[in-house]
């Protein structure tokens, strides 16, 4: 975010964000055009760089306003839907059949109709969905293109379980152990192209591995698919899940080494009490002396039960910072080597051996997270559990929803009087003003530059994917936030969510 120096308020994209909430009302969302832009053709370049035969296509539920789509639709890129509403969104965009990519594990009838009526590229979920696509297929005397969605994957945790979608236990894709078996009733689907094949890691996946072991068996399975078919695939997608930081790796290391600390101090091994007092913990940068996450929760770590110790070196919650960022990850996963037939090989020379398939990418986070943020009147300041600072907001989790799937780390500031600062940071914990009490808008205590008070306006960064759409609802009869997209030197647009509703 900037600012000019005459101001003593926050700018966002050039425009002063505290009138900007004065013109259209609190909760308010903002998104940058510019930069959503910039991010979209980052990935388009890493293709680009290294000569590779590509489409990035932009996942539409990390934030599916039309403004975005046509947005995405303008830089060339193509675009990935996941229902009927947003398909139709999609096409109002201006986007060609073409470039739309069809997804969705429980897709209705007439969005296969459609889908297929339109010759759009249709990922099936698994067998029985390609059934259905062999037999409205045959009924419009069309070809449907196909990718096969795969999931089955034995990986350690990569991301939270809530937004991991390629293993053992998942509701998207037919599993790897089925492929050889499928690959025998393509002849039973005539009108059926299966050209490829499909795979999504899962959402903010910091790390490289993940990536690199399912291209590596991508590969692979198209060897036999080569083998039982008869010809090379032609397309491999390899999904999304470009992770961007929300934090630096400073914070990122340090919050770790705290809750190790504050879980082996409130968690001693049988016999033995809490030493220096329940959930005391060194102030190292994050908060004073006390708990850093509401009631202690360790978060992603994981647990011995039997030897009730934290297993430090595993984390399966969702990561906040990574060492690359956004098309920093996909650069790394294609400019270096994949397991391949029991070696590393580097990828490119992969490509080739399996004939040189176009490759396929749905990045969302990575495209729009760090494009947007949210504004909300602060309402209060009071403590809990008897020491604890809780901001509270005028705004519901459903809004700022990321925090429903499991404890969010954002960075927060204040957009007015900016230059007003305590001698050390404000941290508290913030709750919004639905009455129930998960409305927690930030389970870690976080840091303001200076204590809240009634009528400030907070700023929650990075919100641009999933946070203030996915799971936005009417809770308490609250109007929906505005949202608006900023154009640069040009008025800023207010979107509005598409609202189909079923005849």
């Amino acid at each position: 975010m900037q600012r000019k120096k005459q101001c003593p308020h926050l700018l966002f994209a050039d425009f002063d964000t505290v009138q900007l909430s004065k013109r259209f009302g609190l909760p308010l969302h903002l998104y940058s055009a510019r930069r959503i832009a910039e991010n979209f053709r980052a990935f388009q370049k890493v293709f680009v760089r290294l000569g590779l035969a590509a489409e990035v296509c932009y996942a539409a539920k990390a934030c599916g306003f039309e403004e975005i789509l046509r947005l995405i639709a303008q830089q060339g890129g193509g675009v990935d839907v996941a229902s009927e509403y947003e398909l139709k969104m999609a096409l109002k965009a201006g986007f060609s059949p073409g470039r739309i990519v069809i997804h969705g594990n429980a897709k209705s009838d007439l969005y296969l109709e459609q889908a297929i009526r339109l010759g759009s590229l249709v990922v099936a979920n698994h067998h029985n969905e390609c059934e259905r696509i062999q037999a409205e297929a045959k009924r419009q005397r069309k070809t449907a293109p196909v990718l096969l969605r795969l999931s089955g994957f034995e990986l350690k945790p990569a991301t939270a379980a809530g937004i991991f979608t390629s293993g053992l236990w998942c509701k998207f894709g037919e599993a790897i152990a089925n492929l050889p078996l499928l690959l025998t009733y393509l002849p039973r689907w005539p009108h059926l192209d299966l050209i490829g094949f499909h795979v999504h890691v899962g959402s903010q996946i910091s790390g490289i591995e993940p990536y690199r072991i399912i291209v590596g068996k991508l590969a692979e399975l198209s060897r036999e698919y080569h083998t039982i078919v008869g010809k090379p695939v032609q397309v491999l997608n390899f999904g999304g899940g470009f992770p961007i930081s929300y934090v630096d790796r400073r914070r990122w290391n340090n919050l770790l080494t705290i809750l190790k600390k504050q879980w082996s101090i409130n968690h001693p091994p049988p016999g033995q009490p809490p030493s220096r007092g329940r959930g005391v913990v060194e102030d190292r940068g994050i908060g004073k002396e006390g708990f850093i996450t509401w009631e202690g929760m360790t978060d992603g770590f994981r647990t011995d039960p039997k030897k009730r110790k934290l297993t430090i070196n595993q984390w399966s919650g969702e990561r906040f910072y990574t060492p690359y960022p956004k098309e920093q990850m996909l650069f790394r996963l294609l400019a270096g080597n994949i397991p391949f037939q029991g070696q590393e090989v580097p990828l490119k020379k992969v490509l080739n051996q399996i004939g040189k398939p176009k490759l396929m990418v749905e990045p969302g986070r990575a495209i729009v997270g760090d494009a947007g943020i949210t504004l909300a009147r602060v309402a209060d300041v009071y403590q809990v559990a008897g020491r604890y600072p809780l901001v509270t907001l005028d705004l519901g989790i459903v809004n700022h929803g990321t925090g429903l799937v499991e404890p969010d780390l954002y960075p927060w500031t204040l957009a007015n009087d900016i230059e007003r600062k305590d001698r050390r940071p404000f941290k508290a914990f913030v709750a919004g003003r639905l009455c129930f009490s998960g409305d927690m808008l930030s389970r870690y205590l976080i840091s303001f530059p200076r204590k809240p008070v009634r009528g400030d306006v907070a700023v929650i960064e990075k919100t641009g994917a999933y946070a203030s759409t996915f799971f936005a609802s009417q809770a308490n009869a609250f109007p929906l936030p505005c949202q608006l997209l900023i154009l640069s030197q040009q008025e800023p647009v207010v979107m509005k969510p598409s609202g189909h509703r079923r005849s």
